[in-house]
């Protein structure tokens, strides 16, 4: 197994199949044990990206609704919609209710 495993690390440049041998190698007894963990990795990068671009978007979202909160006290103000949305930089065709 460890030589297949550095076979394939050496043909394709990829560090990973060495990784998970010599990180337990009491758990790899099989193509298929190296496939699984290669399998768990993914998921773990993946779940970890989507937690970072959840947070981005939850960044946005609290912006455009602070730049409403904005518009919305603007409009209150005395400003005109066109006026407020220039100063709160939010697109014209965005629909603010009131």
């Amino acid at each position: 197994m460890d030589e297949v495993l550095k076979l394939l690390q050496v043909m394709t440049g990829d560090r990973r199949y060495e990784e998970i041998f010599r990180k337990k190698k009491e758990g790899v007894h099989s193509m298929c044990d190296v496939a699984e963990r290669l399998e768990q990795m993914g998921i773990a990068k993946g779940i970890e990206i989507g937690r970072s671009e959840g947070r981005t978007e939850e960044k946005i979202e609290g912006k455009i609704e602070g730049k409403i909160l904005v518009y919305r006290n603007l409009c209150r103000e005395g400003f005109d919609e066109k006026e407020a949305r220039r100063l709160t930089e939010l697109p014209e065709d965005m629909s603010l209710e009131q």
